[in-house]
């Protein structure tokens, strides 16, 4: 499967070849226009993650791979993905939100409590198991 993207930020010294995240999931560039870059989705990626969802129009979060020479900070994504989970419920508590992510119990031995968990792309901290 082949996904072609429209941006406009990420696109200045994209080469085919790159890394970028979509949605969180660190896919290579194997096809550069002016304002669109493709990218090749195989049956294992489209299996451990929800990009087979996405329709025409839809945004996606981009995300260049970060340089070596950067500041670290957080949780370094590396945008493999090993399972998929499911949102089970979303509460928002005055400035934050929380969000019960159900999981496969094989992986739960990997979550620890003030451990880290990417959703999407994005590093949340586990507040409970």
């Amino acid at each position: 499967m082949r996904f072609t993207i429209s941006a406009k930020l990420v696109m200045d010294d994209l080469k085919i070849g790159d890394s970028i995240s979509i949605n969180g999931v660190c896919l290579t560039v194997t096809e550069k226009k002016e304002k669109e870059f493709s990218l090749d989705l195989v049956p294992e990626t489209l299996d451990k993650s929800n990009l087979v969802e996405l329709i025409k129009g839809n945004y996606v979060n981009l995300e260049r791979a970060m340089q070596a020479s950067d500041r670290f900070g957080g949780h370094i994504l590396q945008g493999h993905v090993e399972t998929l989970g499911v949102i089970l419920d979303k509460q928002q508590q005055e400035d934050n939100a929380v969000i019960s992510v159900g999981l496969d119990p094989e992986w739960l031995r990997y979550c620890i409590p003030k451990g880290s968990i990417a959703l999407d792309g994005i590093s949340l901290t586990i507040a409970k198991i």
